[in-house]
C-alpha cells in the first residue's frame, strides 16, 4: 500500500515498484492523477482506495490485504508561512497511516522522511540518531514532529524504515515535479549565485524509488536510512551548468549571513506582497548552513547514487520541457525543434509566476480579472484584450449548459497550426472546473473573438497522451498552468478549439 504515490517521489516509487513485481495499491485523492501517472510510465491498471491520509476508513481499506506499506504523502513548502491546515493534516497522517499498518502487522513499514526533520544550524554533519529538529521553522518542525511518531513506533519494535532523502529532483512523475525540484529550476533560470559560501545536498529521484522498493524486503526490523546524495557547493554548482548549458553563473559576494537576513526579511514581507517562496529563511539556512551527512551504506540495498552531472542533465531537460527554463536558459543543452510540433512562444511579457501563483491573486482575480477583460473586449470592440505576445488572450462564447445563455469568458490561449487553440480550466487552482469546460462538454460548438477576428470553433477535450503531448506544448506558452497543476487535486481540463466553417 502507499500514500503519495501521484507525488513526485511517490510516483517514481510506484512505477519502480511495479516494475519490480509488487502489486500496488494506492491511497489517492485524485484517480485521476493515477491515471496521468500511468501513462506517463506506461503502467498497467494500478489498485487503488479514493480518500485522504487522516481518514481512518480511507487508510484501512488501503492497508486490507498489503503486506507492507510506504507512506509517501506529506505537505511539501519551503514557504515560512506555510499551510497550517495541510501541516497539521501531514503529522496526523503520518501518526494515522503508521499506527495502522503496525496494528495490522505489515513488514516492512517504510516513512519517507526528510534531513529536514533532523536539521538544526550548527547541528554538523547529519547522522541517523540525530534527534529531531528543534529549530521552528515551519516544514523542518511538521517533519521533526511526524519524526516523533516513527520514531515512537519504532522503539516499540514496528518494522518501520525510516528514510532520510536530501534535496530530491529529476525527471517528473507525470506532472509532478516536487517542490525542491521546481525551487531548483528557478534558481538555475535566474543564472546568478548569490554567494560561494553555500552547499546544497541533491540526490535523484531515481535513485531514491530504487532505495524505497530494495527496502520492502521484510523481516529486517526496525531501520534507519541517512541518504544526503551529492554535497555540492557553489564552485561545483557553476561548473556543472556551465558545461551543460555554456551559460556563465556570476557569484555575488554576499556574506552567508546577509542571505539569511534576506530570508527572514522575505518572511516578513511574504505577509503583504507574494514573493518567491524560495526565498525565506529556512531555505537560507540549510543552504548556508548545511554541513552535509554521513550517509548510510546504500550498496547493501544494491542502490548507488548515479553521477550528479546526469542527475543535472536529465533535470534541465525536463524542466526545459516543462516550460519551467526557456531556450536561452538551458543554453547549448536545447534540443533541436521538432518542426511537427507547433511554434514556440516569441518572447514578450509575461504575468510573473511569484504575482499569478500567490494566494492574493488567485482570491481576487476571479473577481477582478475576467471583468477587467470584458470591459476592455467591449470598449474595443473585440479588438484587443490585455494580453502580449507571449501571453495570448483570446474571448470564448460558449452556450450555458443549464441556462442555455451565451456565456462570455476571457481565456489564456495557445495558438496552433491551422488556426487552432489550446485553453485550460485552471480556474486561478480552486478546486472546481470552471464553469465554462462544463458549457463546452455539453455543447461543443462556439465561437471565439481573438485580435479582432471572430471564428466559430469546435472544443474537444484532450486526455491520454494526447492530452499529455498538448500539456508540454501549453505549459511551454503559459508555465504558470503547471504551478496551478501542483496546487489543486483535480486535473485541469485541457480543450482544443478547432475552427469550423460558418453558416454563412
Amino acid at each position: 500500500m502507499m500514500t503519495g504515490a501521484t507525488g513526485f517521489i511517490g510516483g517514481h516509487t510506484a512505477a519502480r515498484a511495479i516494475d519490480a513485481g509488487h502489486e500496488v495499491c494506492a491511497l489517492v485523492r485524485s484517480p485521476q492523477k493515477l491515471e496521468d501517472l500511468r501513462d506517463a510510465f506506461d503502467l498497467p491498471a494500478i489498485d487503488h482506495v479514493i480518500g485522504d491520509m487522516t481518514d481512518p476508513e480511507a487508510v484501512a481499506a488501503a492497508l486490507d490485504g498489503a503486506d507492507a506499506a510506504i507512506h509517501c504523502a506529506a505537505v511539501v513548502s519551503l514557504d515560512a508561512r506555510g499551510n497550517a491546515q495541510g501541516i497539521e493534516n501531514s503529522i496526523a497522517g503520518a501518526r494515522l497511516v503508521l499506527h495502522k499498518a503496525h496494528e495490522m502487522e505489515l513488514d516492512p513499514i517504510i516513512h519517507l522522511s526528510s534531513v529536514a526533520a533532523l536539521f538544526d544550524p550548527g547541528a554538523g554533519s547529519l547522522t541517523v540518531d540525530h534527534p529531531p529538529s528543534s529549530a521552528g521553522y515551519t516544514y523542518g518542525q511538521a517533519k521533526a514532529d511526524a519524526e516523533m511518531v516513527a520514531r515512537k513506533l519504532q522503539a516499540d519494535g514496528a518494522p518501520l524504515a525510516i528514510v532520510y532523502p536530501s534535496a530530491v529532483i529529476g525527471p517528473p512523475a507525470g506532472s509532478a515535479f516536487g517542490e525542491a525540484s521546481e525551487d531548483m529550476a528557478r534558481f538555475t533560470a535566474s543564472g546568478i549565485i548569490p554567494t560561494r559560501r553555500a552547499a546544497v545536498a541533491i540526490s535523484d529521484v531515481r535513485d531514491m524509488a530504487s532505495l524505497l522498493v530494495a527496502l520492502l524486503e521484510p523481516g529486517h526490523g526496525p531501520r534507519r536510512i541517512m541518504c544526503g546524495g551529492h554535497l555540492v557547493d557553489m564552485n561545483d554548482f557553476a561548473r556543472i551548468h556551465r558545461d551543460i548549458t555554456g551559460r556563465r553563473f556570476p557569484m555575488m559576494p554576499l556574506p552567508p549571513s546577509a542571505l539569511r537576513g534576506i530570508g527572514r526579511v522575505a518572511d516578513s514581507i511574504r505577509r503583504v506582497v507574494p514573493i518567491n517562496a524560495a526565498m525565506n529563511r529556512f531555505s537560507m539556512s540549510v543552504l548556508t548552513q548545511w554541513e552535509g551527512s554521513e550517509d548510510s551504506d546504500l550498496s547493501v540495498y544494491g542502490v548507488e547514487f548515479r553521477n550528479i552531472e546526469e542527475t543535472f542533465a536529465d533535470s534541465l531537460a525536463a524542466w526545459h520541457k516543462a516550460g519551467l527554463l526557456s531556450n536561452r536558459q538551458i543554453g547549448k543543452a536545447f534540443p533541436s525543434p521538432d518542426p511537427r510540433k507547433a511554434p514556440t512562444p516569441p518572447k514578450g511579457f509575461r504575468m510573473p509566476p511569484r504575482v499569478v501563483l500567490s494566494r492574493p491573486f488567485r482570491t481576487l482575480g476571479p473577481l477582478v480579472v475576467p471583468r477587467a477583460h470584458r470591459l476592455i473586449n467591449r470598449l474595443t470592440q473585440g479588438r484587443t484584450l490585455l494580453d502580449s505576445a507571449a501571453q495570448p488572450m483570446l474571448m470564448l462564447f460558449s452556450t450555458g449548459a443549464k441556462t442555455g445563455q451565451t456565456r462570455e469568458t476571457p481565456l489564456g490561449a495557445v495558438p496552433l497550426e491551422g488556426g487552432r487553440f489550446l485553453v485550460v480550466g485552471s480556474n486561478f487552482a480552486r478546486e472546481q472546473h470552471p464553469a465554462w469546460t462544463a458549457n463546452l462538454l455539453a455543447n461543443p460548438d462556439a465561437e471565439i473573438i481573438f485580435r479582432g477576428k471572430r471564428t466559430p470553433v469546435r472544443a474537444r477535450l484532450l486526455s491520454g497522451p494526447e492530452r499529455e503531448s498538448r500539456w508540454q506544448t501549453a505549459v511551454a506558452w503559459y508555465p504558470l498552468w503547471t504551478g496551478y497543476d501542483s496546487i489543486t487535486q483535480r486535473e485541469l481540463r485541457l480543450f482544443e478549439l478547432d475552427p469550423v466553417p460558418s453558416a454563412d
